[in-house]
């Protein structure tokens, strides 16, 4: 097969695979007899023979009237429905996704709750197209558990055609010269699929989430690229600050439920605990804000600003008419008005969202504030 699967060794190995895939997949493996055929149109000299045979023992491919048209080419829907069969279900699977158990709709929307193409519900409109080696790549791996680390972390544009040709070269799976944007076939899919499921290797680590290891927990895979992007945009100083000040980022949704019930303060994404130097998300999208609150608290520690909270009770009484962005979150106070400020600055460079609008011709004193914290270093002392 072109420049898709790197065959090297791997009919070496082909029974101890096939094992590994029962165990993952929770099948037990079907003993075949050489030159048992199938699908009529696939002979057992075909490249992806194996593969195929596999995923029709596994129940992964069903063909018609005996044939399995190997070549022809396979739409996103048919690829996500082999790619969900592959995988067991488990307690993500409760709940109606709206259509009938095993259809290839049902399989697509599986595919998409679970978060392994990185679409949403628009994925059902293009689930007639083609798909991409790069694509299947990325989808296939991240469904097995193989982290594909999005272009961002690593200073590109995010790509999830790229990112998954990128992860596939770099574990052996694809040969080098395998190209990202050809479509793939019936019977290259079923190869990538059974090639990601077997794999045994993982993508080196991007340098953030090399940095941030020891500290964070209990990161959904699903939320890897997403949370690592926004931490990346925390300055270099904080970010040092916070590990060696023994903070801890988690991921634990039960502990945001428990404060919501005891406070009465629902439909909260995330929460700073300064009593236990922890960091709690349900979201990653909340981490930016909860770094604010943590370097607002830093600031005041270490005497950058002794005043900073009731400097921004002031400010915040001057500028909740802008029209900011982070007028969307919860700014009963100075401090969550700092941690809104905080984010929507790391990430665009300013405080304000409309800065040719109302904001243009005001001089606001966040910005100002900011300015000079990043200007000076973030964590100098006065």
């Amino acid at each position: 097969m072109r420049n898709y699967i790197n065959q090297r060794g791997r009919l070496a190995v082909l029974v101890s695979a096939m094992m590994i895939t029962a165990m993952i997949a929770g099948l037990i493996p079907t003993a075949l007899a050489a030159g048992t055929l199938t699908f009529s149109d696939v002979p057992a000299s075909h490249t992806c023979y194996e593969d195929i045979q596999w995923a029709a023992d596994n129940g992964i491919v069903n063909g018609y009237n005996g044939k399995f048209t190997p070549d022809g080419k396979i739409t996103v829907e048919q690829y996500c429905t082999m790619l969900s069969r592959s995988i067991p279900e488990d307690e993500q699977d409760t709940g109606n996704l709206g259509a009938a158990k095993d259809s290839m709709l049902y399989h697509l929307r599986r595919v998409v709750r679970h978060g392994w193409t990185g679409y949403g519900a628009e994925l059902e409109l293009q689930k007639d197209r083609t798909i991409q080696a790069g694509n299947a790549w990325n989808y296939a791996l991240t469904a097995s558990g193989t982290q594909v680390y999005s272009g961002r972390l690593y200073g590109a544009n995010p790509n999830t055609n790229i990112d998954g040709m990128r992860t596939a070269k770099e574990l052996g799976l694809a040969t080098k010269d395998a190209d990202a944007t050809e479509i793939i076939t019936r019977a290259q899919a079923v190869s990538i699929i059974h090639a990601a499921l077997t794999n045994t290797k993982a993508a080196q680590e991007p340098p953030i989430v090399t940095e941030m290891k020891g500290v964070v927990k209990d990161l959904p895979q699903s939320a890897i690229n997403d949370f690592y992007a926004d931490m990346a945009k925390v300055p270099e100083p904080i970010r040092k600050a916070f590990i060696a000040d023994g903070w801890k980022i988690c991921f634990d949704t039960g502990k945001i439920n428990e404060y919501s019930d005891k406070s009465g303060i629902y439909g909260i994404d995330g929460m700073t605990v300064y009593s236990e130097k922890t960091i709690y998300l349900a979201t990653a999208r909340s981490l930016l804000h909860e770094m604010g609150h943590y370097y607002q608290e830093k600031i005041k520690t270490t005497g950058i600003d002794r005043n900073v909270y009731s400097a921004f009770e002031t400010i915040r009484s001057k500028e909740k008419w802008s029209g900011t962005l982070y007028s969307s979150n919860r700014q009963t106070n100075g401090a969550e008005f700092f941690a809104d400020a905080f984010s929507y600055y790391v990430t665009h460079g300013i405080v304000r969202a409309a800065p040719a609008g109302t904001d243009a011709k005001a001089t606001l004193q966040s910005q100002e504030y900011f300015d000079d914290l990043a200007a000076k270093g973030w964590l100098f002392t006065r």
